[in-house]
């Protein structure tokens, strides 16, 4: 604008030229400034603290992963969204967590215990300058860690598949996939990473987007990958005789025998930890994260063969969009813990902030299905202990029972609860626990339960009746029925007989809801027998970069 008004006048006497120089000169700088302070990217690592108190910023969570946080030049400080978890993984003594941020670039938190996270550089950010495709930055994608053939990628060393150029389709070919590979993987934290040129990947036959899971064939000397075909249903399985992996033939377009894959996501295609003999060795999403369904693997023929319905590790809605690591080179040498973490989508305000606990995924071979949770770490981010296995021997009939918490202490919380139902000779109804309640009634974030009448296995079926969506689980013979709540501000996650069911709840938080209660609504039967431990939470993210562990995820033993 300044130079169209000067253009068409004369040039300014020569005696303001110094002064109009100084003022650009003054107002180029403020601009700068203004732009580094206001406009830019958020500056990595955080430059202002993730953990602060209630009464400034009730509606960020302390332990649950968010994105950049910025202090601003006039005090303020903002988070910066954040939405689909593309990547959970261990390499070099660190877990590293990728996940979309809104789309056009991928957040990097990383941490040395998995409870303690730091921010550091974006992975992926739109592609220009490292790119000769994918201005306008990365969608979805997964980690893998296949055997390229060449060192250092022997297995070992991670590359990320995933669809370049967010949100802008190009004519008829919308679906497209690009490769990228860290610049030094020497360097545990994996700071810089960059796209194999030029991209896009080629397809021969139809090509696909949502990419998932690349390893190395046992058959043939070409390696798989599996992908939304057309960017829809089902899994397809492509292979590649590249390996900079940038062109793909379309192989078997239906890779899971018996049902299409459901919704668009990554394929999170795994062995499934502590599978029994003659049972189900494999699992893949039925969705975006919240569902697997189970089965075998063949890998001569290289198909899998569905053999469970979706098996449903979140009942609450809000768990979505996930990723799922570590892994092996391939699907028969995944070994170590199998770890998860989703978007924890809310609404409204809420609606773009949060990742979902790390959770662990496991095979219960008790009841024949796949469990997911809390890793076992966070008990080391307890910070108080308000009640330790205090005992509750009787809930009468319409009672409420308040437990003994500081008010202030009730937005960051691991509460446990235990029904001991061995001496319940028949079925019991409307019974539970509340948290972030109203000091004299349950509120609106409980969760209840309708217990059978146990069979002639001693075995109980238990309804369970989240905030948000409900469920059905075993309580089999000397179990007692148990209920885990970890309360983070607006996040809000519940496990049931540890994770056979569970649900992640986003409401906003009220300071002056903070109240935890047992309750017992049944009209004439009382409840016996409830065992209580709650423990305040501390701050989940770490004061300086972490750095690497010398333990692997196979050897940490808690």
């Amino acid at each position: 604008h300044l130079q169209r008004r000067w253009e068409p006048l004369s040039p300014p006497p020569l005696i303001l030229k110094p002064v109009i120089m100084v003022w650009l000169g003054a107002l180029a700088a403020w601009t700068m400034m203004s732009a580094l302070v206001f406009c830019a990217d958020p500056a990595f690592p955080d430059t202002g603290n993730a953990c602060q108190a209630v009464s400034d910023q009730p509606q960020w969570p302390t332990y649950h992963i968010v994105n950049n946080i910025t202090k601003h030049g006039d005090g303020k400080m903002t988070v910066q969204n954040l939405n689909d978890v593309n990547g959970i993984f261990f390499y070099g003594g660190l877990y590293h967590l990728m996940c979309q941020e809104g789309g056009g670039s991928w957040a990097h938190t990383i941490s040395n215990d998995l409870i303690h996270w730091k921010h550091i550089q974006e992975a992926l950010k739109p592609g220009p300058h490292n790119s000769t495709w994918d201005r306008f930055g990365p969608c979805d994608g997964t980690v893998s860690f296949p055997n390229l053939g060449k060192p250092p990628y022997d297995g070992t060393v991670p590359i990320i598949m995933y669809g370049p150029d967010c949100g802008s389709p190009i004519s008829n070919d919308a679906p497209r996939v690009e490769p990228a590979a860290p610049k030094d993987p020497s360097d545990p934290m994996l700071r810089e990473w960059v796209k194999t040129q030029p991209g896009p990947v080629r397809f021969d036959g139809e090509p696909c987007s949502f990419p998932g899971r690349v390893w190395k064939s046992k058959v043939g000397d070409y390696w798989n990958m599996l992908c939304a075909l057309g960017g829809k249903s089902p899994w397809a399985r492509y292979t590649s005789t590249d390996p900079t992996l940038m062109s793909w033939t379309l192989a078997d377009k239906d890779f899971t025998r018996g049902v299409d894959k459901g919704n668009a996501a990554g394929a999170m295609f795994h062995k499934i930890p502590q599978a029994v003999a003659g049972g189900p060795t494999h699992m893949i999403n039925a969705n975006s994260g919240d569902s697997f369904y189970l089965g075998t693997y063949d890998e001569q023929k290289e198909f899998m063969t569905i053999t469970s319905k979706p098996q449903v590790i979140d009942h609450g809605g809000s768990y979505v969009w996930g990723a799922i690591g570590n892994m092996g080179p391939d699907p028969q040498a995944d070994g170590g813990r199998l770890l998860t973490a989703a978007w924890a989508r809310g609404q409204g305000a809420l609606h773009e902030s949060y990742v979902s606990l790390i959770r662990e995924l496991l095979y219960d071979d008790q009841t024949n299905q796949l469990i997911s949770r809390p890793v076992e770490e966070y008990v080391h981010l307890r910070n108080a202990t308000f009640l330790d296995r205090s005992r509750f021997a009787v809930l009468p009939a319409l009672s409420l029972k308040t437990l003994q918490i500081p008010k202030d202490a009730g937005g960051a919380l691991d509460v446990l609860v235990s029904f001991d139902v061995h001496s319940w000779v028949e079925a019991k109804s409307n019974f539970g626990v509340a948290v972030r309640a109203p000091s004299e009634a349950v509120g609106n974030m409980a969760v209840a339960f309708d217990l059978s009448a146990p069979d002639v296995n001693d075995s109980r079926v238990a309804n369970v009746r989240f905030p948000q969506g409900v469920a059905q689980v075993s309580v089999l013979k000397g179990e007692t029925l148990d209920i885990r709540i970890l309360v983070d501000r607006p996040v809000v996650e519940f496990f049931v007989q540890g994770g056979r069911a569970a649900a992640l709840i986003i409401k906003p938080f009220n300071v002056s809801l903070s109240s935890v209660h047992l309750f017992n609504a049944d009209l004439n039967k009382a409840i016996d027998d409830v065992w209580v431990s709650a423990y305040g939470m501390g701050c989940g993210w770490a004061d300086s970069i972490p750095q690497p562990s010398q333990k692997s995820t196979s050897e940490i033993v808690l």
